[in-house]
């Protein structure tokens, strides 16, 4: 668990699953609920929940409900990275072409292949969940506020400077997987200042 004072342990280990040894990747996600006390009752709930690395609350606060020596379940079935980025060379192109829309078949042929070739999966990522609701009426995201937004940079920065990441490693989560879109937007926001006076390089978000 990080040492960090303005990060929170609540950790629950039913969140974790199998041995994180590397991770090369972050990935931010959007809660679907409007407060952290839902998300954190729904980890509690028993079972093998999926759940991610990390919670920010609406006023900020950083909670971290997975060890970081753990994998959790928060990214799903992986989207073809050189389908969705225009990079398909053969013979993944012929595969594609054969294949169709298959999820599950696209998620194991793209897990054949190492990070950043595919997208980040389960394995070699940490998760980001952000409190935030979804308006199906609307189609829109809970913007984050601005305590979140100090708090996500705060986090991403201290993630990256452990880990060696750039902002190229940060990821959307319904860019890489199968999710309602719009779920990662507006969360990470490179250059944006952050608590305790850390600031991210300036650059594209992936």
């Amino acid at each position: 668990m990080l040492t960090v004072p303005e990060i929170r342990n609540a950790r629950v280990t039913a969140l974790e699953h199998g041995a994180l040894t590397s991770p090369e990747a972050i990935v931010m996600h959007r809660t679907e609920s409007s407060t952290a006390k839902s998300t954190l009752d729904g980890y509690n709930a028993g079972g093998q929940p999926a759940g991610a690395h990390f919670l920010i609350d609406k006023d900020g606060t950083i909670y971290q409900t997975a060890s970081l020596d753990h994998q959790t379940w928060h990214v799903g079935k992986i989207r073809s990275r050189g389908a969705e980025e225009g990079t398909l060379i053969e013979p993944d192109k012929t595969w594609h072409a054969k294949t169709g829309f298959k999820p599950t078949a696209i998620n194991s042929h793209e897990n054949a292949n190492p990070y950043p070739i595919r997208y980040p999966n389960n394995s070699d990522s940490i998760g980001i969940e952000v409190v935030g609701a979804y308006n199906a009426t609307t189609k829109t995201w809970d913007a984050p506020t601005a305590e979140q937004t100090a708090s996500i940079n705060r986090l991403v920065g201290v993630l990256q400077q452990q880990y060696g990441l750039d902002h190229h490693d940060i990821y959307k989560h319904d860019t890489i997987s199968y999710k309602t879109a719009g779920e990662g937007d507006g969360l990470y926001v490179p250059g944006a200042a952050a608590a305790g006076g850390v600031q991210q390089p300036a650059g594209p978000t992936r």
